[in-house]
């Protein structure tokens, strides 16, 4: 995979927010809610992206319509009681065929489009999983060929996620300076790093615009 012309993302926000006292798919991040922001930017390189709901499915539902046909809604009806796992499976299943597809949290809004983009130059032409590694660990979102999907379908699910990587063997990482790829929204901390974030990118776009603009003239 060297272009990003036929992969997928696989969003898993079915989770209860209960570490958060907010619905965290509906906060408000500058402008816009945290579900809109991690679809747009799955969407800013994907064919389709899949979204698993569940805590407060009809609500989310509303505010994602508006995506059409490239979303994908489908819903883990056992959310309460299930892991992030189970609803990765629910996502492969309802996903299209593809070359390859991302996973990523819904509570995970700031991952920049060229993080993207650096793991489908990275994929192996054989396929593979490729991990964005940031500060020396593995984050989120990792890619995975298609050819694992067989594979995730019928994993035990011992260990979940983690187990899920062991099971699939060795995986290519690439590093990203991507603050995106480890900031997902468990607390109110959270939340509000990631307000100053997107402040910080703003007052940064608005420069390299000046910039442009001056040598321009």
């Amino acid at each position: 995979v060297k272009s990003c012309g036929d992969l997928s993302c696989i969003i898993a926000a079915a989770g209860m927010s209960s570490r958060m006292n907010a619905f965290k798919p509906l906060l408000e991040l500058d402008g816009k809610k945290v579900i809109e922001r991690t679809i747009e930017s799955a969407l800013s390189v994907s064919k389709s992206v899949v979204l698993i709901l569940g805590n407060r499915a009809g609500e989310v539902r509303r505010e994602t319509e508006k995506y059409g046909e490239r979303l994908i809604i489908t819903e883990n009806e056992n959310y309460a009681e299930s892991d992030m796992l189970a609803s990765i499976k629910l996502g492969v299943k309802a996903m299209p065929r593809c070359s390859a597809f991302f996973i990523l949290p819904g509570d995970m809004p700031l991952v920049n489009t060229a993080t993207f983009k650096k793991l489908a130059e990275a994929m192996p032409d054989q396929g593979g999983i490729v991990f964005p590694v940031y500060k020396g660990r593995r984050r989120h979102p990792p890619l995975v060929s298609y050819r694992f999907t067989d594979s995730i379908l019928n994993y035990n699910g011992e260990g979940g996620l983690r187990g899920l990587w062991r099971k699939l063997g060795e995986a290519k990482e690439v590093k990203v300076e991507d603050e995106g790829c480890e900031l997902d929204l468990d607390y109110n901390s959270d939340y509000l790093r990631a307000k100053e974030i997107l402040k910080q990118r703003r007052r940064l776009y608005g420069e390299h615009k000046q910039i442009c603009k001056e040598k321009g003239s």
